[in-house]
């Protein structure tokens, strides 16, 4: 049922970063509510990440979730929520991935 559901998801994630990235460039009064940094491009890559594990695209995903966590790390305006949820779907990645060092790691970052 969740892979059902990631299948739907992905591309409208998809379609949504797409947007999203044309948006300061279609709406210039939008740079001044939302600095170009937002969180929320990084967000949406860490719940697309998120799908990509459920379909078992794993390097696809790894990619994103650590771009978003990256990005959510130099963002100034990121909630801590979100950086706290894009190391869960870390481990989240790792543990299926067979790859239980890199789980054990991030585990080690949520906890501090």
């Amino acid at each position: 049922m969740a892979l059902h559901r990631a299948d739907q998801a992905e591309p409208l994630l998809r379609e949504g970063l797409r947007v999203r990235r044309l948006a300061a460039g279609l709406a210039p009064i939008r740079r001044r509510t939302w600095p170009v940094d937002d969180w929320s491009v990084a967000a949406t890559k860490s719940l697309l990440g998120a799908a990509l594990v459920e379909q078992r695209r794993y390097a696809e995903a790894e990619t994103l979730l650590l771009d978003a966590w990256r990005e959510l790390e130099a963002s100034s305006g990121a909630r801590a929520s979100e950086n706290q949820t894009t190391l869960t779907r870390r481990v989240d990645l790792y543990a299926p991935w067979e790859k239980p060092e890199k789980a054990a790691d991030y585990r080690t970052l949520l906890a501090s």
